[in-house]
């Protein structure tokens, strides 16, 4: 930080984020930004893909800071599955991610993209059971486990869920139907819970990120005919970058400053779902 520049978001300091994502790669880009505003993190998912992503936030901060992995205190793994966790495994995750390091003060949750962009007559009864419970029955279980210790304590936090467009009415795509119905109960929850949590001192919020490169809609295509898509439809000219499009308001909303925003679903999608007829001028 350059001298005498404010630090806007100071009051991130030593909170503790349960960062709870089955996509690797947003987890780690989010879970980053707000390790380096001096947060403490504290991963929840599976064993293997979470050591992973510990690994690259102490060595990207430890470049940073010119110091080691070992001195770096401030990430912690608590193994989870995601698609399969019933309450009880839920529950001892978050007792053993709330001791860590003392609270827990934010949860995230990141849902996965479908895996496969299927008709609603060709989606399984296994594939509509694992969309729905990492996409909606983890993140409320989350939220109830933590939010009832959040209540205990009397000191309140904030949960984040960060799902994605398909679960907005304007961000219909073929082939995502379960996927989109899963996170559109998703948003309804968190309205819900805002409204009921709210006592607690305790925000609730969403956020509906856009379709990146990685997601099944763009990689159906060449690199190429992505590109040309994103820069004939989009009114950004390109897919999202989950990382750094997301950190802004991500940082935002693990803020204290970001208390009276709950029970709203913020939209980041650089314009993708921006109604068709208008986006047709752009084709």
């Amino acid at each position: 930080m350059e001298s005498g520049k404010l630090e806007i978001w100071s009051d991130l300091k030593g909170k503790v984020v349960l960062v709870a994502s089955a996509v690797q790669d947003l987890g780690f880009a989010l879970s980053l930004s707000l390790a380096k505003r001096n947060c403490r993190i504290v991963l929840a998912g599976d064993a293997a893909q979470t050591r992973s992503v510990s690994q690259q936030i102490k060595s990207a901060l430890a470049i940073s800071s010119h110091g080691t992995v070992s001195e770096l205190d401030i990430v912690r793994e608590v193994e989870l599955d995601l698609h399969r966790a019933q309450e009880a495994d839920v529950d001892a995750a978050v007792n053993q991610a709330w001791h860590a390091f003392g609270r827990i003060h934010v949860l995230l949750t990141c849902s996965t993209a479908p895996g496969s962009r299927n008709t609603p007559m060709e989606y399984t009864e296994g594939e509509w059971d694992e969309t729905m419970a990492v996409n909606l029955r983890t993140p409320w279980l989350l939220t109830k486990s933590i939010a009832r210790q959040m209540q205990q304590t009397g000191h309140g936090g904030s949960i984040i869920y960060v799902s994605s467009v398909t679960g907005l009415g304007r961000g219909y795509f073929p082939g995502v139907s379960v996927h989109g119905a899963a996170l559109a109960a998703l948003h309804q929850l968190a309205v819900s819970l805002a409204m009921e949590l709210g006592k607690y001192q305790i925000s609730v919020m969403a956020i509906a990120r856009g379709l990146t490169e990685s997601d099944a809609l763009p990689t159906l295509l060449t690199s190429e005919q992505a590109v040309k898509m994103a820069s004939r439809i989009i009114p950004s000219q390109r897919w999202m970058n989950p990382g750094e499009d997301l950190e802004g308001l991500v940082i935002f909303l693990a803020s204290d400053s970001a208390k009276y925003s709950t029970g709203n679903i913020f939209i980041v999608d650089g314009g993708q779902t921006l109604p068709r007829p208008r986006m047709r001028s752009y084709i």
